[in-house]
């Protein structure tokens, strides 16, 4: 039982906790995360919002870097069907 899995280890469960509360403490109480949590958080981001996604991976990507507000309904409306997703109210 889960249960009685945590029960044997809560003496190194509780180290863990303690060692990773002093990280973020002498870090000014900010928490680092490693590239590949960063990524795969940013991953998902992108993945379900349609707007975040095609904005960072369609639209800043290609010139020109000023866009109307008609070009940038194109642009996403074709990035959201190329990806089969809804796109956002706008």
């Amino acid at each position: 039982m889960l249960t009685e899995k945590l029960g044997r280890e809560h003496e190194g469960i509780l180290r863990w906790l303690v060692e990773g509360l002093h990280r973020v403490l002498a870090n000014g109480s900010k928490i680092d995360f490693s590239d590949e949590v960063t990524a795969s958080t940013d991953g998902w981001k992108q993945s379900e919002n349609s707007l975040l996604g095609s904005c960072s991976l369609a639209l800043w990507c290609s010139t020109p870097l000023e866009i109307t507000s008609v070009d940038f309904n194109e642009r996403y409306s074709g990035w959201c069907g190329d990806k089969r997703c809804a796109t956002t109210a706008h």
